[in-house]
């Protein structure tokens, strides 16, 4: 009897539960997530987002081109000259009776010896007449087309067999160059074919003539000569 009222009441609460599990419905509750719960969410602001992302950017260095270009060197263009050349020249060397004086100063025609010394007044038998003395100023002028002019100025005194003296004037010019510490240049006039002739080493220039049309030889000297601006 007490079996059959105990199946009976467990048979009731059986179907008591299996009523009550189909009509109640479960409502999840929404739980917020905080930082911590989930690190790969972004949850902070976005209204800063882009002054920060600005902010983060490595900031490069500005150049002003204007404030830095850089100043070339100038350079004056000047004439070659050596150091020589550049130095100045003690004018008191060369006095008022010198062949060079009247050119010391001079901006075309550089005057490279001074010649007053007569060292030998015949070279050679072969020309008959004999020199006492001369005075010679050798000038060098450049030009701009590269062309180098060697001048000899000056005059000379000839003795003959009586010592009779005879004063002779000195003029020519030429381009000419430099070739193994010599320099040489000829020029004519209406009587004679001069050859000029100037050692650098010995600092001597010669000076030979020879009659114009029969070719006949006349006077070789050689004087002794002092620098003046230099000669190359």
């Amino acid at each position: 009897m007490y079996r059959l009222l105990f199946f009976v009441l467990s048979l009731c609460l059986l179907n008591f539960g299996c009523s009550k599990s189909k009509t109640e419905t479960v409502v999840p509750q929404k739980q917020e997530v905080s930082p911590s719960d989930n690190p790969g969410v972004n949850i902070g602001s976005t209204e800063n987002e882009g002054e920060e992302e600005t902010n983060s950017e490595e900031e490069l260095p500005t150049r002003d081109f204007d404030d830095e270009e850089e100043e070339l060197p100038t350079r004056d263009v000047v004439e070659d000259q050596t150091e020589e050349e550049q130095e100045e020249i003690n004018i008191s060397m060369i006095g008022p009776n010198d062949p060079c004086y009247k050119y010391m100063n001079d901006t075309i025609a550089k005057p490279v010896a001074n010649c007053k010394q007569m060292k030998n007044g015949r070279l050679s038998s072969s020309y008959n007449e004999v020199v006492k003395s001369g005075s010679i100023c050798l000038l060098k002028s450049t030009y701009n087309n590269g062309i180098t002019i060697f001048t000899a100025e000056g005059n000379f005194t000839q003795v003959d067999e009586d010592w009779n003296q005879t004063l002779y004037a000195l003029y020519g010019f030429k381009e000419a160059k430099i070739e193994n510490d010599h320099l040489e240049f000829k020029f004519k006039d209406d009587d004679f074919k001069t050859t000029i002739t100037y050692d650098l080493v010995f600092d001597s220039l010669k000076v030979k003539q020879v009659t114009k049309r029969f070719k006949k030889k006349i006077r070789y000297f050689q004087l002794s000569c002092t620098p003046v601006y230099p000669i190359r």
